[in-house]
């Protein structure tokens, strides 16, 4: 939607993941996690989550991205079922948020359809853009 390598809007390449991942690494409680084909082990996108948000003290899913040759063939709603059941059974949350940017209309519909709910208003996340935050009892 946003970030882009050379000034290519919607473009992530290796070099910006590598960036994320480090960052990842030193940040206390934040993850990242590969989303990957079970039978032949393609890598099809990719998780982040945050323990501890440290503006609300809630768990945050940072990320979840699906290769575009992927998209609408369930495997965005499968990963976050599955992120989900972890994040219940062995993390024992009770509830999820995250922030979608207001023009990201098919997020905000993906989300929606997960059982997502606007807590009302926009915030800034972490770069100063306006998110609509949404959240989800687990």
């Amino acid at each position: 939607m946003n970030e882009g390598s050379r000034g290519e809007q919607g473009h992530f390449d290796l070099e910006m993941f590598q960036r994320d991942w480090q960052i990842a690494q030193i940040t206390p409680g934040r993850h990242m996690l590969g989303v990957w084909l079970k039978e032949s082990e393609q890598a099809v996108g990719q998780a982040d989550f945050m323990d501890e948000n440290p503006d609300d003290g809630m768990p945050w899913l940072g990320l979840l991205m699906i290769a575009s040759p992927f998209h609408r063939q369930g495997f965005g709603t499968e990963a976050f079922t599955r992120l989900a059941e972890h994040f219940r059974a062995d993390r024992g949350w009770t509830a999820l948020r995250l922030g979608v940017l207001p023009q990201n209309t098919p997020a905000l519909a993906f989300w929606r359809h997960l059982g997502f709910a606007s807590l009302g208003g926009a915030e800034e996340d972490m770069v100063g853009r306006n998110v609509i935050v949404l959240e989800r009892q687990l």
